[in-house]
Formats: structure tokens, C-alpha cells, sequence
């Protein structure tokens, strides 16, 4: 029963992620970011999507990672797909 459970959960997940994946990569990629960076913020959308609070968690990941101008950057490019 858990198996099952598990794949219904994965396959709603990567239905959802995948558009929001997909837009956040055209995106940054029209913004010129590296491929390296493009596919950094897209996995960490993709991961926090859904969550509570899932802005200020990507948000904040990104400030981390990339500090407060280029990480402020990005995220003003992905705020509107984050909405």
C-alpha cells in the first residue's frame, strides 16, 4: 500500500513541478544566467514547491547561495512564477 502511495504522490509532484521547472529555466536562461545557475534555482523551486512559507524558503536559499545582489536578482525573475 505504500508503494502505491508513494507513486500517486511522485507522479502528482512532477506533474505540478514540471511547468514551474520549465518557466523558471526559460527565464533565467533569457536573463543570460549560466546553465550551472539556471539549473540550481530550478531544482530549488522544484523542491520547495508546494511547501508553506515556499517563497521565503527560496528566497532565503538564495540569498545563501548566491548573496543579496545576484540572489535578489533571480529572485525578482522568479517571484511571478512563484505566485
Amino acid at each position: 500500500m505504500d508503494v502505491f502511495i508513494s507513486q500517486y504522490v511522485n507522479s502528482y509532484v512532477s506533474k505540478t513541478t514540471t511547468p514551474t521547472n520549465n518557466a523558471v529555466q526559460k527565464v533565467l536562461s533569457k536573463a543570460n544566467y549560466d546553465s550551472k545557475d539556471v539549473n540550481y534555482v530550478a531544482s530549488l523551486v522544484s523542491k520547495h514547491r508546494g511547501e508553506q512559507k515556499e517563497k521565503q524558503i527560496i528566497y532565503r536559499a538564495l540569498i545563501a547561495h548566491f548573496r543579496m545582489e545576484k540572489g535578489l536578482a533571480i529572485y525578482r525573475l522568479i517571484k511571478p512564477i512563484l505566485s
